[in-house]
């Protein structure tokens, strides 16, 4: 991480798990998560696993353009792990 690296999935998810069932616990109605997901793979944990603590995600972009970056991006990403 101190290298500018992007730590293991299983770390963020392992992480991430613990944070979100605490704040379940507590009564916690939401949580905002900014840069995250930033891989394919998290993506799909996050719609896996997210609706198990709150049940009305919302994910805002700044503008279309922006959402329209991100989602070319998570292709390309996605198109380098098939290959």
């Amino acid at each position: 991480m101190s290298q500018g690296q992007l730590l293991p999935d299983e770390v963020i998810f392992r992480l991430l798990s613990k944070r979100l069932e605490h704040g379940a616990s507590c009564g916690e109605s939401g949580f905002i998560l900014d840069g995250f997901p930033r891989t394919v793979n998290q993506a799909v944990w996050l719609l896996e696993n997210v609706w198990d603590f709150f049940w009305n995600p919302c994910f805002f972009w700044n503008t279309i353009e922006e959402f329209v970056n991100i989602i070319n991006w998570c292709k390309s990403l996605h198109q380098q792990a098939v290959d």
